[in-house]
């Protein structure tokens, strides 16, 4: 089942006409990947630093499906997906059930020392599987 947070529109994040800044699902999408880490024991602030890892962003993609509305919450709902040293995180924006946007994020991991790609650590990728499809 995919891991599900909620975020709410602000003046900053939509133009009057409902159309999203581009940054601001960036930053919806990176503050879902971050819960979901976290909540399978790798947050950044808690020890990413301390197993010298590292999730660099190599690619992301965003789509709009529909326009969106100042005080709007949206659901945003992420499945991970691991494959040796990437993780894909799909993600859909919803807002009243209706998508709003879709996104999609990879990252490699690596070593922070060495700045060198490494598999993903198993205990993470374990974590991760709980919110695969």
């Amino acid at each position: 089942m995919a891991y599900s947070t909620v975020q709410q529109v602000r003046i900053e994040d939509t133009t009057q006409a409902g159309t999203m800044f581009y940054v601001s699902v960036l930053r919806y999408l990176n503050r879902a990947v971050e819960d979901v880490l976290s909540a399978v024991g790798y947050g950044y602030a808690e020890n990413l630093e301390a197993r010298d890892l590292a999730l660099f962003v190599v690619h992301v993609d965003i789509d709009y499906v529909a326009p969106v509305s100042l005080g709007t919450d949206i659901d945003i709902t992420v499945t991970p997906t691991v494959d040796d040293s990437t993780i894909t995180f799909d993600a859909t924006g919803r807002a009243d059930g209706e998508a709003v946007f879709r996104a999609t994020e990879v990252r490699v991991a690596a070593s922070l020392s060495e700045k060198e790609s490494r598999a993903v650590p198993t205990a993470l990728a374990d974590g991760l599987a709980a919110y695969a499809d």
